[in-house]
């Protein structure tokens, strides 16, 4: 059964998705972030040309694996980490029946 969209993916990263989303362009967009070259499609809305995929996917990377310090844990993580740890946290909720927490990036 194939619906179109990879539904597990969508629910393990759902909480997730709007607070990195915004820090990602908000990190992409500030001063002294990367500016990325963007082409104009001719009436097809906006496509990245090649030098701007490849910076987008650099500064991706550099935002992924940049440290921050939790503020419930005081430990250093990155947003892969807290991908990770959200998605052991889905898989003890789904195995052992218990509460789900979400991740507070602030508190």
């Amino acid at each position: 059964m194939r619906y179109g969209r990879a539904s597990l993916t969508s629910d393990l990263l759902g909480d997730l998705r709007s607070q990195m989303t915004d820090r990602l362009v908000l990190y992409l967009i500030s001063p002294g972030g990367e500016a990325l070259p963007v082409c104009l499609g001719g009436g097809q809305g906006m496509r990245m040309d090649e030098k701007a995929i490849r910076a987008y996917l650099t500064n991706y990377e550099k935002f992924m694996t940049a440290s921050f310090t939790d503020k419930r844990s005081r430990e250093q993580k990155n947003y892969r980490k807290v991908i990770r740890e959200n998605i052991a946290r889905t898989e003890q909720v789904l195995m052992e029946n218990t509460d789900y927490r979400p991740y507070i990036f602030y508190s």
